[in-house]
């Protein structure tokens, strides 16, 4: 009869049950491996380090998968069976635990929690995320495929465990047992690697970011010394106004500027000048300076733009679509680009409005109670203090506020005595602590927190302009 004859050897090949559980085993390794490329080239927390983490990776998770597979074709031993079925559990236990645990504990590190348990689970999440990141879409579609093809194998492998010898089965749970002990061991290895190479990688990173931070504050400085001189070749020459380009306060010139001292500092970037707006008899009455990286090998990545005004403003490339960022070339022009892609550094007008805040609270104006002293009054923060605790109030970048740009010191007298503690009304002064380093402005405000402003060497006073609105966070207008 038909049924009775032998099957063909195809027939026979596909109805093997080791060879189903190998061939199971050879795409779990194959989807891990892949998994590895994914978090290595999409996952910003290891796109950055050395390629051997994804290598080593891709050897502990998928290295025993191809171990088992090529038994069970070449040898079919029972103790492969046992291992694989063994290996998709681990890797089904270990693929909720990360997904779950991730998710936990960068939700509670999210919401402030700093708890031993962040770390426990901080340790089952180190194969997919570093708490900085989140997995990309691409590695979780992988994670999925790998539980998914766990489950086949381990369905398979109990289809090739049935019927087995007594002696099998025993082979089969040693194997399993070696597996185990393998995962024991392996898992915290490469958490310790993964985690020695997250600590140098913050440290590079630490480091890179110290270096931006001081040579953009250098930057500023450098910018404030060019608007003094400016400011001192205008006085100088009041019928002239300011010159046409930057030799003039060069070593050719006033001598107020040596451009050699930067030269370390713009090795790939450069300084530009442009003098603006001339009166009907020619004096210039308007200038802007320029520094800008000019190619991705400089320490940082904006424009930073400085006027007559003794403003100091920013502008990030990445909003510009001309920018290096893009590999395009860079403006020619010195001018700045939209207003609103100008915003200002170096003031200290921020923390003033804040200290005026604080200083009237909820109180109506009319009967607003000021101190004898800021130092009594509650409202001085320890970022306000100099490194001899003296009060001053640095200017900071608004996306980096780890390094001052300069410092001002503050001058606080309360004014109408309403009882030997308490007056009605005060003043403030601020006045940068090394004119032309520290900042080119001088701001006076009182309790009405009307804000003046002069660009002199000196206090400013009521009778000075009012602070722009660039100086209170809205919109550069020229």
């Amino acid at each position: 009869m038909m049924s009775d004859a032998p099957k063909s050897a195809p027939a026979a090949q596909r109805d093997n049950p080791l060879r189903d559980v190998a061939d199971a085993a050879i795409i779990a390794a194959a989807l891990l491996i892949v998994f590895a490329l994914a978090v290595a080239t999409l996952q910003e927390s290891w796109n950055r380090s050395s390629i051997w983490l994804p290598a080593l990776f891709a050897l502990l998770a998928a290295g025993p998968f191809t171990v088992v597979a090529v038994n069970l074709r070449r040898h079919g031993d029972a103790w492969a069976t046992g291992a694989a079925s063994a290996l998709g559990w681990i890797t089904i236990l270990i693929g909720f635990s990360v997904t779950l645990g991730g998710i936990i504990s960068a939700g509670m590190l999210l919401l402030g929690y700093h708890g031993p348990f962040v770390y426990v689970l901080y340790t089952f999440s180190r194969l997919y995320v570093q708490l900085k990141y989140f997995m990309p879409a691409t590695a979780y579609v992988l994670l999925a495929a790998v539980v998914w093809i766990c489950f086949v194998l381990i369905r398979k492998t109990r289809r090739a465990r049935r019927g087995g010898t007594p002696g099998g089965e025993r082979r089969a749970v040693k194997g399993a047992a070696l597996v185990w002990a393998y995962a024991v061991g392996a898992v915290p290895l490469f958490a310790m690697f993964s985690s020695w190479n997250d600590q140098r990688r913050m440290a590079d990173e630490a480091r890179r970011t110290s270096k931006t931070a001081e040579t953009v504050v250098a930057i500023r400085t450098t910018l404030r010394q060019v608007q003094t001189c400016l400011f001192m070749y205008s006085t100088s020459r009041p019928r002239s106004g300011f010159p046409q380009g930057l030799d003039a306060i060069g070593p050719k010139g006033s001598r107020c500027f040596d451009s050699a001292s930067v030269r370390t500092l713009f090795a790939n970037a450069r300084l530009r000048y442009v003098a603006l707006s001339p009166d009907s008899a020619g004096h210039m009455r308007e200038f802007w300076i320029l520094a800008e990286p000019m190619s991705h090998d400089a320490s940082w990545s904006r424009q930073y733009y400085a006027d007559e005004r003794g403003l100091v403003y920013y502008s990030d490339m990445r909003g510009r679509d001309d920018s290096i960022l893009f590999n395009r070339s860079v403006p020619d022009s010195p001018l700045p680009p939209n207003r609103e892609l100008l915003d200002v550094v170096d003031s200290p007008v921020a923390d003033l409005r804040t200290l005026q805040t604080c200083l009237t609270g909820n109180q109506s104006i009319s009967v607003a109670r000021y101190p004898h002293e800021l130092d009594k009054s509650g409202c001085i923060t320890p970022r306000w203090r100099d490194d001899d605790y003296e009060l001053s109030l640095g200017v900071y970048s608004r996306f980096d506020e780890r390094l001052p740009g300069g410092r001002y010191s503050v001058e606080y007298r309360p004014k109408r005595p309403m009882s030997e503690s308490t007056f009605a009304a005060y003043s403030i002064s601020l006045r940068p602590m090394t004119y032309g380093e520290d900042g080119t402005r001088s701001y006076w405000s009182d309790e009405l927190r009307r804000i003046h402003w002069t660009r002199d060497d000196r206090a400013a006073t009521a009778n000075d302009p009012l602070v722009e609105e660039c100086e209170v966070g809205q919109p550069c207008r020229f």
